[in-house]
């Protein structure tokens, strides 16, 4: 594999299909937020050992079933709201040579910033509980992951896939059934 950023795993048109993106949109707005959210999101989910296998065998066409399960139901559908999540801010105002600017069509009245966030945050919290998903999975299928808990120079994988805020100091009272980080080693237990 030449380069993470070479391979997409999902593609403009899809995101467009899977997701509110107007087609109207350009492809050059959204393949950049694509790759960061694969970047920024996927790989912490997954950590980097699993992340860049996954890529690896994605690209070179030779994931086995269970890999395939995973990226199709379940990193994908995840991939495409972060996708939307971080292109947002990209659709509603655009970089130009002398300044940011929102580009007001005809007929159509833009979004303030709170309306903007407002609707950042439904699409990360849809993503967030996608993320849950992912993460349960590879922790019910550990044994057909083994790189998901593997040792890592770059990013473990993340236990929890909320950003709620709320910080755990004392872990005995944290109620059963939540993740909780023992350290920076891989640990997801959904029973205590």
């Amino acid at each position: 594999m030449a380069n993470a950023y070479d391979v997409a795993l999902l593609s403009t048109d899809q995101l467009k299909l899977y997701s509110e993106i107007e087609q109207n949109v350009e492809d050059n707005t959204l393949t950049p937020n694509i790759i960061r959210a694969q970047e920024m999101e996927i790989q912490q989910i997954l950590g980097t050992p699993l992340y860049k296998d996954i890529l690896i065998k994605f690209s070179g066409g030779t994931l086995n079933s269970i890999e395939t399960t995973l990226i199709r139901d379940y990193i994908f559908p995840c991939l495409v709201e972060y996708s939307v999540y971080y292109a947002m801010p990209s659709i509603w105002a655009k970089l130009e040579n002398s300044s940011v600017v929102n580009k007001t069509p005809e007929n159509n009245q833009v979004v303030d910033l709170k309306g903007l966030k407002y609707r950042r945050d439904d699409v990360k919290n849809s993503a967030e509980f996608l993320a849950t998903r992912i993460i349960n999975f590879l922790c019910d299928q550990s044994n057909s992951f083994p790189l998901y808990t593997a040792s890592s120079n770059d990013l473990y994988p993340s236990r929890v896939a909320y950003d709620s805020g709320i910080v755990f100091n004392d872990t005995t009272s944290v109620p059963s059934g939540i993740p909780v980080d023992y350290g920076n080693r891989w640990w997801y237990s959904r029973y205590r």
